[in-house]
């Protein structure tokens, strides 16, 4: 496991760019759970998606903007499908404080993308179509979801929040959020 360390760069080898990563093995192995900040603010961590995030799940396949959930911490392992993450299918859903990032790409299961984890997303997947700027954004609990759902500002929430609303919006599927969710080191 990595000790905290931030990079400049993580190999993006023939993708685009660091989103776009989504691949079946690593060109540098130990680069897993790095930290990459970005110079526009945004800031990744390397993981690898687990091999169950298939179509055959409730949730199906990953789509970008879903949250990814920690299956595994010490390996980087995340998944989609929060029934079978860290604190999953608990009683008080617990799960929603074991969120690793938001996805960037539609990885493929079993393969090594990066999650989001801080600065501007503006397509985190969400069962809120209207909010304003400053709402806090937590976890859902919806079944067969990996989406944010919204806490109005002012309103105690009682989970970890991944971040603020970043615009106002009267409906829609997706919010724009500035994203302040910790890494594992």
């Amino acid at each position: 496991m990595p000790a905290n360390r931030s990079n400049q760069t993580i190999y993006v080898g023939p993708f685009s760019s660091v989103e776009a990563i989504n691949t079946s093995t690593l060109y540098k192995p130990g680069e897993l759970g790095s930290k990459l900040i970005a110079t526009t603010g945004k800031e990744y961590q390397l993981v690898q998606l687990d091999s169950g995030a298939t179509s055959a799940t409730g949730v199906g396949v990953v789509a970008v903007g879903q949250l990814a959930y920690w299956k595994a911490k010490s390996t980087y392992l995340v998944t989609n499908d929060f029934r079978v993450a860290l604190g999953g299918q608990g009683a008080n859903s617990q799960f929603r404080n074991e969120i690793a990032g938001v996805f960037t790409v539609a990885a493929t299961a079993g393969n090594y993308c990066v999650v989001q984890t801080k600065g501007n997303h503006s397509t985190v997947k969400t069962t809120s179509s209207s909010y304003i700027v400053g709402d806090n954004v937590v976890g859902d609990t919806t079944a067969s979801t990996a989406q944010a759902t919204v806490v109005t500002a002012g309103t105690a929430i009682t989970v970890n929040s991944i971040g603020k609303a970043a615009a106002t919006q009267g409906s829609g599927t997706t919010i724009s959020v500035d994203l302040d969710i910790d890494e594992v080191p």
